[in-house]
Parts: C-alpha cells; sequence; structure tokens
C-alpha cells in the first residue's frame, strides 16, 4: 500500500495462506470507464495467491505483486513467500500477492505462436480478480507490479515490457538467459523498472530517455535512479541479486511510488501521493457532522502547509469521486491537492454515504448527501479561514453528476 491512510476493506477468506485458482482461458474483454483492461483467450492455466491477513485498501488503491517463478508447484511458491519474506512485506504494506503458473516448456518469451500466449495469460491473471470471490481481494489495473525471479522469468517480463508496455507499471528483474534478445517489434516505450546493468538496462534507458545517472541522496549504497524524459517513471539500476532485502528496497523506492493510468495508448505514469507525509487530515467513520441521523461520514481534508498557522482566508475546493471509487483515489486522480500547494486554497475530498454512489436525486430511501456536503462545508468554514465567497466544487463521472447538483440546489454557495 501506498500509505496507511488508505482504509483497510478487502479481506479474503482464504487470508494467509498459500492458495491455488484456476485462471480461465477465456478472457473477460470488459471494460472500465478509467481503465482499459483487455486479454485475448488462451488456455486454461492456475496460480497460487496471498492475500494478507491485515487486509488490503480498496480495490481502486490496491496494490498486486505478480511474482514469476520456473516450477508451478505451491513448494516453489511457498518457498519464494518465506526467502523474500513477501508474507511479511504483504501483511505491512497490505498488497496481494499471485504466482502465476508458467506452462509446460517454461514462460513463452520467444512468443512461439505454437504455444500459449504467456502475455495474454498474465493480464487474464490480473483479470479475474474483480469477479472472483474466492480470492475476495480485488484491483485496479496500473499498480499490478512483476517480480521475476529467475533468468527465463526476466526474460517473459522484458519481452512484455518491451511489447506491452501499458500491462506493465513496474517490474524488478534480474539477469537474463544467454542468448536472449529483445523480440521483433519492440516499441521502445518507457516502464519504469528495477533490473543490473546489461541488455535489459540498456534498453530501458533508451525507451526512458535518459541521458546519464543521478543517484538520489536518500538512496541505499549500489542503486542509482535515472530520471529519464518523464521523471515520474522511475528506474533503478543495481547488480545485486534478488534478495528479501532488495526486494523491500525496490518495493519503497519503485512500486509504492508507481502507478501507470491506462487510458491511452501506452499509459501516463504518476508519482504516487504519500497523504500522510502531505499532511492530509482523516476522518473515516465521522459522526460529528450530525447528518443522516447520525450516520458515519468519512471525508480528507488537505491544507497546505503554508496556510495551517494562517487566519488569512482562502477558497476551498471540493472535490466528489467517481461512482464506485474512494476519496483518495479521488485525490491521486484530480491531484488537487498539487494544485492547492501552488495557488493557495484548501480542499476536502468526500466519500459517498451510501455504497461510494452519490445520490445527486436526493432519493429518500438512501442517505442525503447534500445535507452531508453542506454540513461539511460549514465544518471546514468553523475549522480553517474559508473565503464563503469561493467555494468550488468538482467531481469525476458520477462526482460529476453530484457536483452539478450541488451547483444547481445552492448557486449562492457554490
Amino acid at each position: 500500500m501506498n500509505d496507511k491512510m488508505n482504509p483497510l476493506v478487502q479481506f479474503s477468506d482464504y487470508a494467509g495462506k498459500l492458495t491455488r485458482e484456476i485462471v480461465p482461458g477465456k478472457a473477460d474483454i470488459r471494460r472500465e470507464a478509467e481503465n482499459d483492461v483487455s486479454a485475448k483467450s488462451g488456455q486454461d492455466r492456475s496460480l497460487y495467491f496471498y492475500a494478507p491477513k491485515s487486509g488490503c485498501p480498496h480495490a481502486k488503491q490496491n496494490q498486486v505483486l505478480m511474482v514469476l517463478r520456473d516450477d508451478a508447484s505451491e513448494a516453489s511458491a511457498q518457498k519464494l513467500l518465506e526467502e523474500l519474506k513477501l508474507d511479511e512485506l504483504s501483511e505491512e504494506e497490505h498488497f496481494l500477492v499471485l504466482f502465476p503458473d508458467p506452462q509446460e516448456g517454461g514462460w513463452n518469451y520467444e512468443c512461439d505462436p505454437d504455444r500459449d500466449d504467456d502475455i495474454e495469460f498474465l493480464n487474464r491473471c490480473f483479470g479475474m480478480l474483480r469477479a472472483n470471490k474466492r480470492i475476495g481481494v480485488g484491483a485496479f489495473n496500473g499498480m499490478t507490479f512483476y517480480l521475476a525471479t529467475t533468468e527465463a522469468a526476466s526474460a517473459m517480463m522484458l519481452t512484455m515490457a518491451a511489447l506491452r508496455p501499458i500491462n506493465v507499471p513496474a517490474m524488478m528483474i534480474g539477469q537474463l538467459p544467454a542468448g536472449y534478445e529483445l523480440p521483433e517489434g519492440a516499441l521502445g516505450v518507457e516502464a519504469a523498472a528495477w533490473c543490473p546493468e546489461g541488455l535489459a538496462a540498456d534498453y530501458l534507458m533508451k525507451a526512458n530517455g535518459i541521458d546519464k545517472a543521478v543517484t538520489e541522496a536518500d538512496c541505499p549504497e549500489g542503486v542509482a535512479i535515472y530520471p529519464g524524459r518523464n521523471p515520474e517513471c522511475r528506474l533503478c539500476i543495481c547488480n545485486e541479486p534478488i534478495s528479501a532485502d532488495t526486494l523491500r528496497t525496490a518495493w519503497d523506492r519503485l512500486f509504492c511510488k508507481s502507478r501507470r493510468w491506462q487510458n491511452d495508448t501506452y499509459g501516463t505514469y504518476q508519482y504516487r501521493t504519500r497523504f500522510t507525509d502531505k499532511g492530509f487530515i482523516g476522518h473515516v467513520n465521522d459522526t460529528s457532522l450530525g447528518v443522516n441521523d447520525g450516520r458515519p461520514e468519512t471525508w480528507f481534508e488537505y491544507v497546505p502547509e503554508r496556510l495551517r498557522h494562517s487566519d488569512k482566508k482562502v477558497p476551498l475546493v471540493i472535490n466528489c469521486h467517481g461512482g464506485g471509487c474512494v476519496p483518495l483515489y479521488a485525490a491521486e486522480q484530480s491531484c488537487w491537492h498539487d494544485v492547492a500547494d501552488d495557488e493557495g486554497f484548501i480542499v476536502v475530498y468526500p466519500e459517498a454515504s451510501y455504497a461510494a454512489r452519490w445520490n445527486p436525486w436526493n432519493d429518500p430511501t438512501v442517505p442525503d448527501d447534500d445535507a452531508f456536503i453542506m454540513a461539511l462545508i460549514e465544518h471546514m468554514k468553523e475549522t480553517w479561514p474559508i473565503d464563503e465567497t469561493r467555494i468550488y466544487i468538482s467531481g469525476f463521472s458520477m462526482g460529476g453528476m453530484m457536483s452539478n447538483a450541488m451547483a444547481a440546489l445552492h448557486p449562492d454557495v457554490f
């Protein structure tokens, strides 16, 4: 998880132990509004999963680590879980671990058309999460990270990054097999990665538009962080073998900082927000507003540091998340808090009162979001110096519907 401010809301009945699950060969081609997910059909395959007992955040904020190995046995997955301390890291950082099983003959990194397409298989492994009740933990593509623990698995991941970069938000790979060559048609598109010097580093440096290495001051010895044309896409070069220690470093320096929005041709990288460090104030299941018969409400406030001890009245922006989303997802989607730092205003990210869906119609059978937002404004005015002539509301998708309804209902406020 990127930040412990994300509430933990997903819990699996199989948490804390490795469990095998079938990955259907028939692909689910449904699409989400913010994120196109597609995979071609292939053979029925399998994977093992580990869901942390500590729980995971909402699917839109949940990270997934896919661990590639050459042996399809449960024992091999269990060994990696223990040796790399993946179970400990998963429990601490609250992410789902998947162990996709290789096919007989190993990973198809040479893209042999007579064998099952492993790029499509790995995409199906992610795609099954939304509808799989046994696993019980969903996720949103764009934070599906890959750990390749063998030479063949590393070749598989570099091939995937070269041919389908949109489906590789970030990867950690090791040495490549002798004689490995980049696939024909490699796109040369940027990809966030942790890898040793050699062919992979050379390809990724060129793809990421890197001219030279700049090692960050807080990076551990032996790891270079390379900024490319897009500083939000990180390339880490490290010649140390993959271990529990290097994996933890990669998690902190690469995976936790990466999101690849997947609603354009090759995806758009975003440097993720650490909400606690930035100074967000969380109100989770807070009953202090006294609306909806005392129903607990959730919202997150952000006040730029330079305004926290000021009496100067400043604007307020309210941002409403999309249907099925959560406030901190909306925060990363909109980045209003970053604009607030530059422009000097306060932001609040509320959560819809019922089932992550707003009530722009004032349906009396569900909680009143109009009353919630108006009470939230009063709370913000009492807590912070708000300029009442400059209160604004915005939103994505269903949050846009709610914003429109509020502006129509209260033109004197917004």
